[in-house]
């Protein structure tokens, strides 16, 4: 059974440690939204892969160093005249 669009699903939990029974209700994501949720997520899963090579470089850079033998930075300009 997969959830369709206006679907209400509840539940309900006892436990000792409540008061009163906890009761939730979802309801089921349109395609919009789940299209939506995944691209968010997708974005989020590149920021952190970019994040650590971006947090090694960043640094390098501005002391001047740089991180590998083929960038492009003072003293190492390209032949081409970029």
């Amino acid at each position: 059974m997969s959830p369709q669009r206006g679907d209400v699903y509840t539940c309900q939990v006892e436990h000792v440690s409540l008061r009163d029974p906890l009761t939730m209700h979802w309801m089921a994501q349109s395609d919009s939204a789940r299209s939506n949720m995944l691209a968010g997520v997708g974005a989020f899963m590149l920021g952190l892969i970019f994040l650590p090579p971006g947090l090694l470089t960043y640094p390098k850079t501005k002391k001047g160093e740089w991180l590998w033998d083929g960038a492009s930075g003072p003293g190492n300009e390209s032949p081409m005249g970029s």
